[in-house]
């Protein structure tokens, strides 16, 4: 007789009830990564965002990768 597998059997770490314990730490440690260094940078895309193509997988990402150019922030500037 054949064995039922259940979902997320190949995934133990991705979904149900063998969800990665840590994920929502990883979610808020890459957030506060991302706040830190967007506050001592400016980022400006290589590309207008119109030469960028969408592509939808497992996730959704861009073709090629968001290349973007990053210039340290002046100390003190106020960016408006």
């Amino acid at each position: 007789m054949p064995q039922i597998i259940s979902d997320f059997a190949f995934l133990p770490f991705g979904g149900g009830p063998r969800k990665c314990l840590g994920d929502q730490f990883a979610l808020m440690e890459s957030t506060i990564a991302l706040a830190l260094l967007l506050h001592r940078f400016d980022a400006e895309l290589r590309y207008p965002p119109e030469y960028m193509e969408a592509v939808t997988e497992a996730t959704i990402h861009t073709k090629d990768g968001l290349w973007c150019k990053l210039r340290k922030r002046r100390p003190n500037a106020v960016n408006r």
